[in-house]
């Protein structure tokens, strides 16, 4: 083990060194897009970038959703704690911003994605979103996540176990981490769409 952490450490600061560098030659911006989806190294690439980058011409543009698993909000809330790292939550686009998004009116395509530039992207088809967020689950995950969806968002862990005849926990955990489910509220599991 102590071999396998100094050759991480190794492989973080050669990373970390090779940005900078090619930061002092020109600026960079580096995009980390579904950073909730992010593994354990990209995470420590993360804090340890945000740890020495300090005024080097370098932004880091990291999107994630509202849920995030506890390492992924862990590494965020440390790097917030670094100088120069601000948050920017996004909000829905207006119904103006949208029409200037479709090209015309957009009351029309407002109304379907409540402004959502994930649902404009896929032309206010919620059934294109979810056929990708479900294609992340494995086929027993998607199981429970259906049998969810037919019971109804309110369905007790109890019943839905019942249903699916497994214990739903793990599935439900992978289906949060899809970005298909909320967090767990005292009257159920919401669908996040």
């Amino acid at each position: 083990p102590s071999v396998a952490a100094a050759e991480r450490f190794r492989a973080l600061s050669a990373a970390t060194d090779a940005l900078l560098r090619a930061a002092a030659e020109r600026p960079i911006v580096l995009v980390l897009e579904d950073l909730h989806w992010a593994d354990a190294e990209s995470l420590d690439l993360l804090r340890r970038v945000g740890a020495e980058a300090g005024s080097a011409p370098l932004l880091v543009l990291a999107t994630h959703r509202d849920l995030l698993p506890e390492r992924a909000a862990a590494a965020i809330a440390d790097v917030r704690r670094d100088p120069g790292t601000d948050a920017v939550p996004l909000r829905p686009l207006t119904e103006a911003e949208v029409g200037e998004y479709v090209g015309g009116p957009g009351a029309d395509a407002y109304r379907r994605t409540g402004g959502l530039p994930l649902l404009l992207a896929a032309g206010g088809d919620l059934r294109v979103v979810v056929a990708g967020m479900l294609a992340a689950l494995s086929p027993a995950d998607r199981a429970v996540v259906e049998a969810l969806a037919l019971l109804g968002d309110g369905a007790g862990p109890r019943v839905l176990a019942e249903v699916a005849g497994t214990d739903p926990e793990p599935a439900l955990a992978a289906a949060r981490r899809a970005g298909l489910l909320g967090t767990p509220t005292d009257d159920g599991t919401p669908f996040a769409h």
